[in-house]
């Protein structure tokens, strides 16, 4: 019987000790889980300004070439000037350069020839039915970005000579 009172206390005592180190591991979860929440609102932080960092860069670069078409629409459509052509033509390269800076990527040189592929190309004319391969004629360059094709290139047939 003593021995059985005593094996009751041995147990009784591990019993405590096991809700102490329950006790204790939970303030340790909850140490972890709240350590967790804060590095996640720090990398969220990071991306945010990381972000707001490349788009300040961007709207940088392009703050120049985009006051320049501003400018010379008004000339244009508010004063009735006409606009000087290579004016125009090197604010649009400016632009292109600095988009390209930013990872801009021109999918075709219009007026080149390429073999038809339809990830990066589409008819120009809907009509027209253009297979994988075949020889065409860019009309109007596609745009992409970091590799990805968002705008596909127009193209058309290369006319047979007649």
């Amino acid at each position: 019987m003593e021995q059985a009172r005593l094996r009751i206390l041995e147990l009784e005592r591990e019993l405590q000790h096991a809700k102490l180190d329950l006790d204790d591991a939970g303030v340790q979860l909850n140490a972890a889980l709240h350590d967790l929440s804060l590095l996640n609102q720090q990398a969220s932080d990071l991306k945010i300004s990381e972000i707001r960092s490349k788009f300040g860069s961007l709207f940088q670069d392009l703050s120049a070439p985009l006051a320049q078409l501003l400018t010379q629409d008004y000339l244009q459509n508010v004063q009735g000037k006409s606009l000087n052509g290579k004016d125009v033509q090197a604010t649009l390269q400016r632009l292109i350069r600095n988009l390209k800076k930013h990872g801009l990527e021109i999918v075709e040189e219009v007026g080149s020839s390429a073999r038809f592929d339809s990830v990066k190309h589409e008819a120009l004319d809907l009509d027209d039915t253009i297979k994988e391969g075949e020889d065409v004629l860019v009309r109007m360059c596609g745009i992409g970005f970091a590799g990805k094709v968002l705008r596909r290139a127009s193209v058309s047939k290369i006319p047979k000579p007649e």
